[in-house]
């Protein structure tokens, strides 16, 4: 890229140095694949919106990327990529697809022993951690109260999967879960089904795949939100119960009660 006025001189040397103008996105991590498409065909690489759409439901596409599922869900790693012009939507996606399996066996290598998930498994698992918190220091313990509830055959009770579930049915997301809802049975909602969804639920992070195979050492079983982005953890139900009444029915009775 050139601006203004250049010698030739000083083209050649670009031109010689190899340097050559670059694009750049940036995808958050917890995304679903229908909000990180749309960062994608707005960027300047001007990729197409339709196009990138097939790609991530062509079953034989999936299968040339390795992609342990016949959905991208998950796949799409979280990160800032830089591309040249040119860059098709096939090498966009199996890019984010091979940084995500990459940072997988980053994770692979702290697995715990006795840690027995699959790699879609630790995918599902990774995304479910990625959408129950943002404190990162609290993803190993998040992760220790799933395979806790795991272990015991529990369900996992985990409401990011029954707003996914419910998206998957109505077609639409909607950002709110009513009593109905959590009693819909859908493979994706947890508090139907036991056990983990069949895919992840959004694309889960680095530490998020950490956190998933190495999960820290906890008696916990439950967790409730303090409303700042952390959570209180309880090993049974007294003390969730309690949890419960301090940080959601109290805490919002006073909010509504301040104004």
């Amino acid at each position: 890229e050139f601006a203004g006025s250049v010698t030739p001189r000083a083209v050649a040397a670009k031109i010689a140095a190899g340097e050559v103008k670059v694009y750049r996105f940036t995808v958050p991590e917890g995304l679903r694949v229908d909000e990180i498409l749309p960062i994608l065909a707005s960027s300047e690489l001007k990729l197409d919106a339709g196009k990138l759409a097939r790609l991530t439901q062509d079953p034989a596409f999936l299968k040339k990327l390795g992609v342990p599922s016949n959905r991208i869900e998950g796949f799409l790693f979280p990160d800032t990529y830089t591309f040249t012009r040119g860059a098709t939507e096939e090498a966009v996606l199996a890019r984010m697809v091979q940084q995500a399996f990459a940072a997988y066996r980053a994770a692979e290598g702290q697995r715990q022993p006795g840690i027995t998930l699959s790699q879609l498994e630790a995918f599902t698992l990774a995304s479910i951690v990625e959408k129950e918190t943002g404190a990162v220091d609290e993803r190993p313990r998040i992760s220790c109260v799933f395979h806790n509830r795991l272990k015991r055959g529990m369900p996992l009770q985990t409401d990011p999967t029954v707003l996914y579930a419910m998206s998957l049915l109505r077609g639409t997301w909607v950002n709110n879960i009513t009593r109905a809802d959590l009693q819909t049975p859908h493979p994706y909602n947890t508090y139907t089904t036991k056990g983990l969804p069949p895919g992840p639920i959004a694309s889960p992070g680095a530490q998020a795949l950490a956190a998933a195979l190495n999960p820290s050492k906890c008696d916990d079983l439950y967790f409730v939100s303090r409303n700042d982005g952390t959570h209180i953890f309880c090993p049974d139900l007294k003390c969730h119960n309690a949890a419960v009444e301090t940080w959601q029915r109290e805490f919002f009775r006073k909010k509504r009660k301040n104004g």
